[in-house]
C-alpha cells in the first residue's frame, strides 16, 4: 500500500507535456524543455527526410544550430568524441534526444548496431562535411 502510494506521488509530481507526444501517442516527459521540438516541426523534418540517417541528420542540424555557423565549429566535433583529431563529443542531452525523436519515428533503429550503422555515421558525415554556400 505505502508503496502504491509513493508511486503515485512521484507520477504525479512529474511535469505533465501534453504538446510532445510520439507517433504512437504516449507522452515524453523526460526530454529536456530546451531540446523539445513540437510535433508539427518533427513532422516537417520527417517529411524532407529520406531515411532514419537523414532524419538523425537534419535534427542534429536544427539541436546544434551552433556549430552549422559561419565558424565552422562543427569540425571540432563528432557523435562519441574522440578519433585522430581528438575532436570534442556532443551534449549527451541533446545526444539522447535526437535518439529519442529518430527511434520514434524509425523504431527499427533502437537497435544500437542498428543506430550505430544507420545514423551515427550520418550525424558524424554532416559534421565532417564543408559548409555549402547558399543557393
Amino acid at each position: 500500500m505505502m508503496g502504491t502510494l509513493i508511486g503515485m506521488l512521484a507520477q504525479s509530481s512529474r511535469p505533465q507535456t501534453t504538446e510532445l507526444s510520439d507517433a504512437t501517442g504516449s507522452e515524453n516527459g523526460d526530454i529536456p524543455a530546451r531540446t523539445m521540438i513540437s510535433n508539427e516541426e518533427l513532422r516537417s523534418i520527417r517529411a524532407m527526410s529520406s531515411n532514419s540517417g537523414n532524419f538523425a541528420a537534419h535534427l542534429v542540424r536544427r539541436l546544434f544550430p551552433k556549430l552549422f555557423t559561419a565558424a565552422n565549429i562543427k569540425s571540432l566535433y563528432n557523435y562519441n568524441g574522440g578519433g585522430q583529431n581528438k575532436k570534442q563529443p556532443l551534449s549527451p542531452t541533446r545526444k539522447s534526444a535526437v535518439k529519442r525523436y529518430v527511434t520514434r519515428f524509425f523504431p527499427e533503429v533502437r537497435d544500437p548496431e542498428a543506430w550505430n550503422a544507420q545514423c551515427v555515421s550520418k550525424i558524424n558525415e554532416i559534421l565532417r562535411r564543408p559548409v555549402r554556400p547558399p543557393r
